[in-house]
C-alpha cells in the first residue's frame, strides 16, 4: 500500500504489482523506460497514472483489469500491446492520439467509459477486438489517420456508435469489425478501393446510409449485410450499370444489397 518507487528504477518487471488491490503508486520515476506484461494487472485501487516520457511502448496486459482507472497521461507511444487496458471500466481519458503505430489485439476491450477516439496521422493498424465492446463510442472518425485495415472485431458490439468515418487510407475491414453495432446509421467510405469481409456489419439493424465514392471498387463479402436494413437496396445497385462496374463481390449478391 505504501511501496515507493525509487527514482533510480527503470525498468517495472512482469506481474511486479499484479493483483496489489490496495497499491495506488503516486508517481512513476522520470527514467522509467519500461513496463513489462501484467506489472499492474488488476490493481484495483490505480485510478490514474502518468506516463514518463521514456516509456516507449504499454506492454501486454499491463493495466487489464485495473477496474478503476480513470485517467492515463503519456507524452508519445509507438504501441499499445494486446490487452494493455482491457477491462478498465472507468477509463475514460487517454491520450489515443498520441499512439504513434499500433494498437494491438483487444488493447481497450470492454472499456465501456471511453466515449471519444483521436488517432494520431501515423497510426497504421487497429488490431482484432481493439475496442470491442466500448459501448459509449458515439462517433468513430479517422479521416486524418494512415490505417490501412481495421482488425476482426475491432469494434464489435460497441452498442452507442452511430456515425463511422473512414479515411482513404483504409482498405481492408477484417471480419465483424463492425458487427453487432445495433445504433449505427452512417458509413462513409473515402477510399478508392475497399475490401469488406465476412460479417462485417452483421446486424447494424439501423445502417441505412452507406456512403462510398464513385470512383470506390468494392469487394464485399456476401455475409457482411446480414440484418442490416441496407441490404434492402442492393438488388437495385447491383442491376444498376453505374454501379454494376464498381461493386464485386466474393459470392452471388444477386439477391443481397447496399446503400449509397
Amino acid at each position: 500500500k505504501d511501496i515507493n518507487l525509487p527514482e533510480s528504477l527503470e525498468v517495472i518487471g512482469a506481474g511486479a504489482f499484479r493483483n496489489c488491490l490496495s497499491y495506488n503508486p503516486p508517481a512513476l520515476p522520470k527514467i522509467l523506460r519500461e513496463i513489462h506484461p501484467s506489472a499492474f494487472r488488476f490493481c484495483d485501487s490505480l485510478s490514474e497514472i502518468t506516463l514518463p516520457d521514456a516509456v516507449n511502448k504499454i506492454a501486454v496486459s499491463a493495466f487489464a483489469g485495473c477496474s478503476n482507472l480513470q485517467e492515463v497521461e503519456f507524452a508519445a507511444i509507438k504501441q499499445v500491446d494486446n490487452h494493455a487496458f482491457s477491462g478498465c471500466l472507468k477509463l475514460n481519458k487517454i491520450p489515443i492520439q498520441n499512439i504513434e503505430n499500433r494498437i494491438g489485439i483487444a488493447a481497450f476491450k470492454g472499456c465501456i467509459s471511453l466515449e471519444k477516439l483521436c488517432f494520431s496521422n501515423t497510426i497504421a493498424m487497429i488490431d482484432s477486438a481493439a475496442f470491442r465492446g466500448c459501448s459509449s463510442i458515439k462517433e468513430l472518425d479517422i479521416t486524418s489517420s494512415s490505417i490501412t485495415f481495421i482488425g476482426g472485431a475491432a469494434f464489435r458490439d460497441n452498442s452507442a456508435l452511430e456515425k463511422v468515418v473512414l479515411s482513404p487510407s483504409v482498405k481492408l475491414l477484417k471480419k465483424s469489425a463492425f458487427r453487432g453495432c445495433v445504433a449505427l446509421e452512417t458509413v462513409d467510405i473515402k477510399s478508392e478501393h475497399m475490401e469488406i469481409g465476412k460479417n462485417v456489419f452483421m446486424d447494424c439493424g439501423r445502417l441505412f446510409d452507406f456512403n462510398f465514392s464513385p470512383n470506390c471498387r468494392m469487394q464485399i463479402d456476401k455475409s457482411a449485410f446480414i440484418n442490416c436494413p441496407v441490404e434492402l437496396k442492393l438488388e437495385f445497385l447491383i442491376q444498376n450499370e453505374a454501379v454494376k462496374n464498381l461493386v464485386s463481390t466474393k459470392a452471388d449478391l444477386s439477391d443481397k444489397s447496399l446503400d449509397m
